[in-house]
């Protein structure tokens, strides 16, 4: 643990980071309960400002000290943001709209993780980096479900 804050904190320069948190859109239906849960909030501003979690600061005049560390969180945050896209490259799956219900999408992007990191543990290489936004939304549905299918198999997700 010390050898990853002195990693982060050499690399950077904010002393005292162990790691970095984001978060990733994966499109799913619309839910049938609870819907106000699934408001999009993507963003910095989603996340309090604690002892233990450090956040930009918004509106940050430039050329001052507050501008430099947002800067720098920017920078060093980007590193959580490439994992997403190496998943959702290596998996394509997560890229496109799943038809199911928010828990079984949960169990299905847990899979999806477990089986990223199987990959980078037997070091299979990394793919190229798919731009999201290109994607037609339609394109290969068949694989899409196919590939769904193989990670609800390996992991028993229910069907709800």
């Amino acid at each position: 643990m010390e050898a990853t804050v002195l990693r982060n904190y050499q690399k950077f320069g904010i002393p005292g980071v162990l790691g970095y948190i984001d978060g990733t859109h994966i499109k799913l239906k619309k839910p049938t309960q609870h819907e106000e849960l699934y408001i999009n909030r993507k963003g910095d501003s989603g996340y309090p400002l604690e002892p233990w979690i450090l956040t930009p600061i918004l509106n940050a005049e430039e050329n001052t000290p507050q501008s430099r560390y947002t800067n720098t969180h920017i920078r060093s945050r980007n590193s959580i943001e490439r994992c997403f896209d190496v998943l959702k490259s290596r998996i394509r799956c997560l890229l496109r709209k799943m038809e199911y219900e928010p828990t079984k999408v949960g169990c299905i992007v847990n899979a999806c993780a477990v089986l990223h990191n199987v990959c980078i543990t037997a070091g299979l290489s990394f793919p190229d980096i798919v731009d999201e936004e290109a994607l037609a939304p339609d394109a290969s549905t068949a694989d899409h479900y196919r590939e769904i299918q193989i990670y609800e198999r390996a992991f028993k997700c229910d069907n709800n």
